[in-house]
């Protein structure tokens, strides 16, 4: 198939607002990732 630019994509439209829905309710393994993760740069740093 032809290679389409994604702003003139619709499916590609419909999976960045998925992807930012994603990221606005993280799954509470991910949240817990992220605050291990920033808990070690803490100490890191």
């Amino acid at each position: 198939g032809k290679l389409m630019p994604l702003f003139n994509d619709p499916d590609g439209r419909k999976e960045d607002i998925y992807l930012l829905r994603a990221l606005a309710h993280p799954p509470a393994k991910l949240t817990a990732f992220i605050s291990l993760l920033q808990e070690w740069l803490a100490k890191t740093i």
